[in-house]
């Protein structure tokens, strides 16, 4: 791949003999033209394919807090593909020829902001979940005005919720409304702390399954 400023005709975008001319990031940039798979894939490969759409299938749905959350872009990598690599590696693997997901891995932020003291969430009356914590706004780098940003996640509908804000640090208890249509389903339940400017965050935590009766 190389960039340019100016050709012989300026920039293009299209094939032109062995040469692709696309735009990425605002630059001008010729890329070989890929060639034609002529060989099957292996079954290695297969995997690996069926494991990035599984990943993809987690993390589009969420893209909106990925974007925002998870960990520091830098020129080559996005915070999008930060997620990809580490739900390729982490989250997402195979045993016995099965993929399977570790819910209780998956993150949707990353970063260095601190986190709630005793965070608690228990199923409440009335279809909800129950947060409690302790203000610890007193620590280095946090403020009461904090935001608690609650994902969950429905491995059964393959849907997210989340409530951005649920509630301020220094609010210590928060209570967030479920769907009906989860009743009977097992949730799994994230949870990160964001500054209300949103230059920084913590990393996201799971905080457990519960059963929605």
């Amino acid at each position: 791949m190389a960039t340019y400023t100016s050709g012989i005709t300026g920039p293009f975008s299209g094939k032109v003999g062995a040469v692709v001319g696309v735009n990425y990031k605002g630059k001008a940039v010729l890329r070989s033209v890929p060639k034609i798979r002529t060989k099957p894939a292996t079954p290695g490969q297969l995997n690996q394919q069926a494991k990035m759409i599984k990943v993809m299938q987690l993390l589009s749905p969420i893209k909106e807090l990925i974007t925002i959350y998870f960990g520091t872009s830098v020129e080559t990598r996005s915070r999008n593909n930060l997620a990809v690599s580490y739900y390729l590696t982490e989250v997402v693997y195979y045993q016995d020829d099965n993929l399977v997901v570790q819910y209780e891995k998956m993150m949707f932020a990353q970063g260095i902001l601190q986190f709630l003291n005793n965070l608690a969430c228990v199923i409440g009356a009335e279809n909800t979940l129950q947060l409690t914590w302790n203000d610890n706004s007193i620590q280095g780098g946090t403020k009461s005005t904090d935001e608690l940003i609650v994902v969950i996640y429905n491995p059964v509908k393959e849907e997210y919720i989340y409530y951005a804000p649920a509630a301020m640090r220094a609010d210590t208890t928060a209570t967030v409304a479920l769907p009906t249509d989860f009743i009977g389903d097992n949730l799994f339940v994230y949870a990160f702390m964001a500054s209300a400017d949103g230059k920084s965050n913590s990393s996201s935590w799971c905080l457990g399954s519960f059963l929605v009766e």
